[in-house]
C-alpha cells in the first residue's frame, strides 16, 4: 500500500568466527504494533556488508516472551549492501523479552549462523487481561487504576502448584538459578530465563503452575479490598469460581495440503469442546505456533524429509488436549520444465562453391535433426541426421532439431550453388599428430592436408566455419581442449570436420611429503611398462613374481601376468608404518562387472591375504588362509564407480572398517594374520588404474569417529532407556527436540530416559576435531499391539485361507497350503502377504525347514519390496526396485530348523533379529507407504507363528 509507516528496529548483524554475546538490543515495540513494528538487519562479513545473491535466503527464529516459537524468511531489501527486512505479524501479539536468531541459507546446501539479538514487546494497557475497575465518585474517572497489594510471596527450588482461596490478579517471580523455568497461568505459558525477572497483570486466576529446577522467589497480588481506609477503595473482582481441569476434546481429520518442497499447509476440524481458546501446533515435540483458526502453514521445512505434526486443543483455563498427529512426507523438487528449442548450425554456411561441399550440422543440445535437399519442409518423418553428406550440385538444403523435452526449433533454409568447374573435385584429407588421448605434460599440436589447403579450427569445442582460426604454424595446449578442424583445398573442396580431444593433467611439482611418517605415493612419474619404482615418501615397492606393474600417465596399472590365476593375489605391497593403520587409494578406472581388484590389508604371500576386493561387482572383505578363500564381509548398498575413494581401518584388535567415499560401508572382525602389516595393490586386469595411495598410522590419520545409538529406534510402553556411544574418544552432542545438534547442544554423559515420542539426533567429535556424521533415530511411545497372527492350527490344505485374527492370505505364485499346523511354501520364487493397515510394524516367523525361505517386508508388488531370506549358510537382507534385486547385506549368520526370524520397521528405521537378538541394522525410506508383509519362498519350506505387531 502508499505511505506505508512503520516503527524500525535496525539491528546490525556480524558473521565471525569469534564467540559473541547476544545483541541486547534496546529496541521496543507494543502490542498495538499491528503491521507496523519492522526489524531491519545489516548483515556484514570481515568488516564489509555481506552481499545476497539470488542464491540466498535469510531466515530469522524467535522465542516471544511467552514461550511461543517462529520461524520466519526475512525479505532481502539490499542484496549489495547485505540488507534484510521482516515485519512482524502474530509474533506482536506475544509481549515480553523476545530472542531472535539470523541465519542465511544457500540453494547449494551451505548455510552460515549469523547472529542472536534480542528485544521487547510491551504489552499495551488495550490488551492487558485483567478485568475493569470501576472508579469510585470523584476519582479520576478512567485514569485511575486499582490498588494492587501483595496476597502471598513464597520461595521455591521444585515443581509446584498452588491453588488460592480467591481469584489473584498479579504475579511476580525472580529467577535465581541456573536453567530456565515455566510458570503456566491459564492458557499463558511463561519462560523465564536465569537470572531474569517477570511481572504481569492477568484475569482473575486461582491456580499457578511452577516448573523449576533452581531456586526462586515468587509473590501474587490482588486489589486491596473494601477494608481499606481510603475514602474511594477499588471494588473487589468477581471470584472466578470452581477451577476448570479438564482437557478439550481433541481434534479431529488433520490434513495436509499443498504439500511442496519446503512448506505445506495443515487443516483440520475443531474440536467439539465449547471452551476452547487455540490450537497449539507443534513439529515433532517443537511447538510451531498457538493459533485460533483450524488452520496453518507450515514453512522452513527440508524437500523429501518426513516430519510428524500434532495439533492440541487449548481451553480458556489452560488445559490441553492430547493431541491429534499427523506424518507427512515433503515433496520431491519438481524438475525444471524446458521450453527452450535446440540451436542447429550448419557448416559450411549457404552460398556459392565451385566445388561439392561435405555439409554436417551441430547443435547446442541432445536432439534430433531432420533435414530434406529436395526443398521441401522437413518433418520428423524425414531423413534423420546421423553423419556429414555430400553435395555436389545446387541445392537446397531445410533443417531443424527436436530436443528431449519436445521443443523444436524453426525450420532453416541454407541454399547451396554449386557451380562445378573441371578439374579437381577431391576433399583434401586432414591429419593431427599428436592423436587424441590423456597426457602428463603440454602438447603441441601440428595439423596438415595431402594437398594445397587452408585448414580451419577451434580449441573451445565450437564447429569450425571459414571465419574459424587459419592454421599457419604448430600450437601448444596447456590444458584439456578438444581441437575440431577441416580443409578447404584450392578448388572449393571441404573436407568434414573432425574433432579430437586431449586431456592435459600437467604434475605441477612434487606434492608435499606427509610430515607424520605415512607412505605415500601419487604415482607422478615417468611411464614405465616394467618398473613401479619407489614411493613418494622413498619406501621400495615389493614386486610380485609373476606379474609386471608400471606407470601410465600418473597411475598404477598391471603390465602384464603370467602363472596361475588369481592374479589378483600377485600384488605390489609395501610395509604399514604401525601396528594399527589405515589405507587410502583412488580406484581410477575399473572394469565394474568383471574382474577382481584387490587392496592388500594383511598381506603374507598368495595363499595367506585379507583384502578388499571389488568382486563381480560387489565390494568384499575376503581373507585366504593356507589356500582356502572366504568372504568376512559384503557391502551390496554401495555399488563400485571409477574413482571410488577408498579408506580402510586396520586395528590390532582385528577390526576392519572400510569406508567407501568417506562413509562407513561395512566393518568385519578377524584376527587372522594379525601380525602382518603387509598392504598393497593387485588385480587382474590391465585396464584398472590406481592412484593416490598412502598409508598411516591410525594415530596420525583424520579417522572420524563412528556413532552409535541403541536402540535403533521403535516404540516403548513407558519408558525407554537410550545410550550414545562412540567408537574412539570424542565429546557426543544431542538434541531430544528434532533440531540438528551443535557444539552449544547438551553433552552425552549417561544413558537418556525417554518417556514420550522423541526424535534422538547425535554427532560426535574428537580431540582432533574429526567429526562423525550425524544421526537420527525416532522413538514412539505406545501400545504394541497383535495386528495380525497365525498358528496354522487347522485341517491340511492347498491353500492358506485366512490367519487366525481373521485376516485373509493373498499369494504371488505357486501353492501354499497348510501341513501338519504349519504352513507349507512352493519351491519357486513366490510370496504370500496380508495386509497389516501399517508399515510400521514388526514381522516375525518361526522356520520349520531348513530351506532358502524368510520374510517380507512392505510388499509393493511383485517388483517393488524389501525380503529377508536364508541362502545357504547366511541371510541376506535384499531389495527388489522396479523388477530388479539387490543385495543389500550379506549377515554372517545361518538359520535352522526352529530360529525364529523377526524384522523392525519403523520409518526408514530397519533392524533384523535372529531369536530376539540383533544382527543387522539399516536405514532406507523406500515403500513406506506399502502396509503388506509376509512370507517369501525361494525353495519348498516350512514355517509356524507368523505374527505382525503393530509399532
Amino acid at each position: 500500500m502508499a505511505n506505508e509507516i512503520f516503527k524500525v528496529g535496525t539491528i546490525k548483524a556480524n558473521v565471525s568466527t569469534r564467540k559473541t554475546p547476544i545483541n541486547n538490543t534496546n529496541i521496543q515495540f507494543t502490542t498495538q504494533d499491528s503491521g507496523t513494528a519492522k526489524l531491519v538487519f545489516e548483515i556484514m562479513k570481515d568488516g564489509a556488508p555481506l552481499p545476497l545473491s539470488s542464491a540466498a535466503t535469510v531466515k530469522i527464529f524467535l522465542q516471544m516472551g511467552d514461550g511461543a516459537v517462529f520461524e520466519k524468511e526475512a525479505y532481502i531489501v539490499d542484496p549489495i549492501n547485505g540488507i534484510a527486512d521482516y515485519i512482524l505479524q502474530e509474533e506482536i501479539e506475544h509481549s515480553g523479552s523476545a530472542k531472535g536468531e539470523i541465519n542465511v541459507y544457500y540453494s547449494n546446501g551451505q548455510s552460515m549462523g549469523v547472529s542472536k539479538f534480542s528485544f521487547y514487546v510491551d504489552r499495551a494497557l488495550k490488551d492487558l487481561a485483567f478485568a475493569p475497575v470501576v472508579p469510585g465518585p470523584g476519582t479520576g474517572g478512567m485514569n485511575e487504576m486499582p490498588l494492587f497489594v501483595v496476597e502471598e510471596e513464597w520461595e521455591g527450588s521444585t515443581n509446584i502448584t498452588k491453588q488460592f482461596a480467591k481469584g489473584m490478579y498479579g504475579f511476580a517471580v525472580i529467577n535465581k538459578g541456573e536453567a530456565a523455568l515455566t510458570v503456566r497461568i491459564g492458557t499463558f505459558d511463561i519462560k523465564v530465563d536465569a537470572g531474569e525477572a517477570f511481572e504481569q497483570l492477568f484475569k482473575p486466576f486461582r491456580e499457578i503452575v511452577i516448573e523449576a529446577s533452581g531456586s526462586y522467589k515468587a509473590l501474587v497480588t490482588a486489589p486491596y479490598d473494601n477494608k481499606s481506609t481510603s475514602p474511594n477503595p477499588a471494588p473487589a473482582p468477581a471470584d472466578p469460581g470452581p477451577v476448570d481441569t479438564t482437557p478439550p476434546n481433541n481434534v479431529t481429520n488433520l490434513q495436509a495440503g499443498a504439500i511442496k518442497e519446503t512448506s505445506l499447509t495443515l487443516s483440520w476440524t475443531a474440536s467439539s469442546s465449547s471452551d476452547v481458546a487455540a490450537y497449539e501446533v507443534y513439529r515433532g515435540s517443537t511447538l510451531l505456533a498457538t493459533v485460533t483458526s483450524a488452520l496453518y502453514n507450515v514453512t522452513g521445512l527440508t524437500k523429501l524429509t518426513q516430519y510428524t505434526f500434532t495439533v492440541k486443543a487449548k481451553d480458556n483455563a489452560g488445559n490441553v488436549a492430547s493431541g491429534t498427529s499427523l506424518t507427512v512426507t515433503t515433496a520431491v523438487p519438481a524438475d525444471p520444465v524446458d521450453t527452450t528449442p535446440p540451436a542447429v548450425t550448419i557448416n559450411p554456411a549457404a552460398g556459392t562453391y565451385t566445388g561439392q561441399q561435405s555439409v554436417s550440422f551441430s547443435v547446442n543440445e541432445t536432439a534430433d535433426i531432420y533435414y530434406t535437399t529436395d526443398g521441401t519442409t522437413p518433418t520428423t518423418s524425414s531423413k534423420k541426421y546421423t553423419g556429414p553428406f555430400i553435395v555436389s550440385a545446387t541445392t537446397t538444403v531445410k533443417y531443424f532439431a527436436k530436443d528431449t523435452a519436445g521443443n523444436s526449433s524453426a525450420v532453416q533454409t541454407a541454399v547451396y550453388t554449386i557451380n562445378v568447374q573441371p578439374g579437381d573435385t577431391t576433399f583434401p584429407e586432414v591429419s593431427i599428430v599428436p592423436a587424441a588421448g590423456t597426457y602428463s605434460a603440454a602438447q603441441t599440436i601440428t595439423l596438415s592436408a595431402n594437398e594445397a589447403a587452408d585448414i580451419y579450427y577451434t580449441t573451445n569445442g565450437s564447429t569450425p566455419t571459414t571465419s574459424s582460426t587459419k592454421y599457419t604454424a604448430p600450437f601448444t595446449l596447456s590444458a584439456s581442449a578438444t581441437v575440431k578442424f577441416f580443409a578447404k583445398d584450392t578448388a572449393g573442396n571441404s573436407s568434414a570436420v573432425q574433432s579430437v580431444a586431449y586431456t592435459i593433467n600437467i604434475d605441477t611439482g612434487t606434492p608435499t611429503v606427509p610430515a607424520d611418517g605415512s607412505l605415500f605415493d601419487n604415482f607422478n612419474r615417468a611411464n614405465s611398462g616394467s618398473d613401479v619404482g619407489s614411493m613418494l615418501t622413498g619406501q621400495a615397492w615389493g614386486k610380485p613374481a609373476d606379474s609386471v606393474y608400471g606407470i601410465s600417465n600418473g597411475q598404477l596399472y598391471l603390465v602384464s601376468k603370467s602363472g596361475a590365476a588369481p592374479h589378483y593375489r600377485k600384488a605390489v605391497t609395501v610395509q604399514a608404518p604401525a601396528a594399527d593403520y589405515v589405507i587410502q587409494v583412488t580406484m581410477s578406472k575399473m572394469d565394474i562387472a568383471s574382474t577382481t581388484d584387490a587392496v592388500m590389508i594383511r598381506y603374507v604371500d598368495t595363499n595367506n591375504l585379507i583384502a578388499l576386493l571389488k568382486l563381480s561387482g560387489i565390494w568384499t572383505i575376503a581373507k585366504v588362509v593356507d589356500g582356502t578363500y572366504s568372504q568376512l564381509k559384503q557391502a551390496g548398498a554401495y555399488p563400485p564407480a571409477e574413482n571410488d575413494r577408498v579408506k580402510i581401518e586396520n586395528k590390532s584388535d582385528g577390526t576392519i572398517n572400510v569406508y567407501l567415499n568417506d562413509v562407513l560401508a561395512m566393518s568385519a572382525t578377524d584376527t587372522a594374520l594379525i601380525s602382518s602389516k603387509i598392504v598393497g595393490l593387485g588385480t587382474d586386469s590391465m585396464n584398472t588404474r590406481f592412484d593416490d595411495f598412502k598409508v598411516s598410522a591410525l594415530a596420525n590419520d583424520n579417522v572420524s569417529p563412528l556413532l552409535t545409538i541403541t536402540p535403533l529406534g521403535g516404540s516403548f510402553a513407558s519408558s525407554q532407556t537410550v545410550t550414545i556411544t562412540a567408537d574412539k574418544s570424542a565429546k557426543i552432542y544431542y538434541t531430544t527436540d528434532g533440531s540438528t545438534p551443535t557444539e552449544q547442544s547438551n553433552v552425552y554423559s549417561g544413558p537418556l530416559n525417554l518417556t514420550q515420542d522423541t526424535q534422538v539426533r547425535a554427532v560426535a567429535k574428537d580431540s582432533k576435531g574429526n567429526q562423525s556424521l550425524f544421526k537420527a533415530v525416532f522413538f514412539t511411545k505406545s501400545n504394541p499391539a497383535t495386528l495380525v497372527s497365525d498358528d496354522f492350527n487347522r485341517a491340511d490344505a492347498s491353500v492358506l485361507g485366512s490367519a487366525t485374527t481373521g485376516q485373509a492370505w493373498n499369494v504371488t505364485a505357486g501353492t501354499w497350503g497348510i501341513s501338519g499346523n504349519q504352513m507349507t511354501t512352493p519351491g519357486a520364487n513366490a510370496a504370500a502377504w496380508v495386509d497389516a493397515g501399517t508399515s510400521n510394524v514388526k514381522v516375525s516367523a518361526i522356520l520349520q525347514a531348513a530351506a532358502d525361505s524368510g520374510l517380507l517386508l512392505r510388499f509393493k508388488n511383485d517388483n517393488n519390496y524389501f525380503r529377508i531370506v536364508r541362502v545357504a549358510s547366511s541371510v541376506y537382507f535384499q531389495k527388489k526396485v522396479d523388477g530388479t534385486m539387490n543385495t543389500v547385506q550379506i549377515i554372517s549368520s545361518s538359520l535352522a530348523v526352529g530360529d525364529k526370524l523377526s524384522v523392525v520397521a519403523n520409518g526408514p528405521a530397519i533392524e533384523v533379529f535372529k531369536n530376539d537378538v540383533s544382527i543387522f541394522t539399516t536405514t532406507d525410506a523406500s515403500f513406506l507407504d506399502s502396509t503388506k508383509h509376509g512370507i517369501t519362498a525361494l525353495n519348498a519350506s516350512k514355517f509356524d507363528d507368523f505374527k505382525i505387531e503393530h509399532l
